[in-house]
Parts: C-alpha cells; structure tokens; sequence
C-alpha cells in the first residue's frame, strides 16, 4: 500500500511538473484526537502536492495527527489522503475554501487494563479507511503565494473498538508553481 502510495505520488509530481496550476502547501497545527478514554492534543505537520483548476483543487498529502495517551491507553496515528476542495469566489484576496478528504490511515492503538489481578494489554497496528471534512481561508499574499488558515475533521477509523477521530486546526504556506 505504501509503495503504490508513493508510486502515485512521484507519478503526479512528474506530470504535473510540466503543467501549470500545480501547487505545494505546508501547514502546522493544533491536533485533537478522541478514541475511547483518551483525549489529548498535540503538534500536528502536514504536507501536500496539488493541482489547482480555477475553483476546484485536488490534493494529495501526508498528515502526521501526533500520539496521545490517556492513563493506560495510547493512539498513536499519521496517514496519506486525497482532498477535492471548493474554492469560494468572494471577489478578495482572502478566499474562503471548504472540502472533503478520503484517508489510508496507520493507527498504533494500545489499551491497559487490569481485570482481578490480571493485566491485559490490546494493542492494534493497522491501516484504516477514514474521511473529514475541512473549512477555512485562504489569503493571496503575491502572485505564487497564499497563507492559509483552517479547521479540519478527520474520522480516522476504528482500533480496538473504539472510534478514533481527529479534530484541528491549522495555518500554512502554498506556494504555486
């Protein structure tokens, strides 16, 4: 799955080299992730190549959603989507945007629990199907840059019989070829 992955990617990359309206973004931001009893917000990079038709966008990225524990239980998460997003024409500089993104998502999910002087341990390390959703604004600062701001909701799959999701927001740097 990887290597298809990245066989895809470094195919896009090579095609759209040679065509105008490819674009690459840089974002950093504040990542919640809820799975079962834990609840933590961390740190959360992402990087994305992408190609831009006028008011629609197509993206592919890597997102790294960060580690977080919660007494004895730990979620562990980073996965490649693809996004469509909508760029909305207000007649500014500033653009809002929103969008939908499908995800391959490697979930590292541990759970402790002691049960009458027993201790057992699930743990899961797996790739899971997820989807989000993501809103925000996008403002020109020259002809081939624009920063960016927004939010994002990502379900990231299911470990251990939980629901993992994933909240955030975050800003960053596109810059168009």
């Amino acid at each position: 799955m990887k290597k298809t992955l990245l066989a895809i990617i470094a195919a896009l990359a090579m095609v759209s080299a040679a065509q105008a309206n490819v674009y690459v973004e840089g974002n950093a931001g504040y990542s919640k992730i809820k799975s079962g009893e834990v609840s933590d917000h961390r740190f959360s990079p992402n990087v994305a190549l992408g190609y831009d038709t006028g008011d629609m966008r197509y993206a592919i990225d890597y997102t790294h959603y960060g580690k977080s524990t919660d007494g004895n239980s730990e979620v562990k998460a980073h996965g490649f989507g693809v996004s469509a997003i909508y760029d909305i024409e207000v007649g500014s500089p500033v653009k809002p945007y929103i969008g939908a993104r499908l995800s391959a998502n490697d979930i590292d999910a541990k759970e402790e629990k002691r049960s009458g002087g027993s201790r057992i341990i699930k743990e899961t390390d797996s790739y899971k199907l997820g989807y989000g959703a993501l809103a925000g604004v996008q403002y020109q600062v020259a002809k081939d840059v624009s920063l960016n701001g927004g939010v994002e909701y990502n379900r990231l799959g299911k470990a251990n019989g939980h629901n993992i999701n994933q909240y955030g927001a975050k800003v960053g740097v596109r810059y168009d070829f």
